[in-house]
């Protein structure tokens, strides 16, 4: 089992790569609440905690270092992405064209096998959900 320590290199070393905002990236064993993600090593398990007002809103564990690693990638381009949506918003285009996109571009950055994971999440999104352009009046 990979160390904390040793994973927060990792997180800190691919963040680099595309330009993450250090207030988005996880700590570690260290939760600030907020909604903050948190990563966390609890019975051998590699867990991704969300805290809210201090409520455990969100636990996900694993012994898998690669979904970790996915979860924790995920969050931060799904930040990144959604903020680049908003300052290079399409009027009457579903926020999520652009948002998603973006996010795919990034998670390429990190780990190609990101994608193809995100791809599929997406895809099951969209079938529930279809994006919903609306024209400009």
């Amino acid at each position: 089992m990979v160390n904390l320590n040793d994973i927060k290199k990792y997180v800190l070393k691919e963040s680099k790569k595309i330009n993450a905002p250090k207030d988005i990236i996880p700590t570690f064993d260290n939760c600030i609440d907020f909604g903050h993600p948190n990563i966390e090593i609890d019975d051998n398990k590699y867990c991704f905690v969300i805290v809210e007002r201090g409520q455990e809103l969100e636990r996900k564990s694993t012994d898998n270092l690669e979904d970790l690693y996915y979860w924790i990638f995920d969050s931060i381009t799904t930040n990144m992405a959604f903020n680049y949506e908003f300052k290079n918003r399409n009027p009457g285009e579903d926020t999520r064209r652009l948002a998603f996109s973006k996010q795919l571009e990034l998670l390429e950055i990190i780990d190609k096998k990101f994608v193809n994971r995100k791809n599929n999440e997406i895809k099951k999104i969209l079938n529930e959900n279809p994006y919903n352009d609306c024209p400009q009046l």
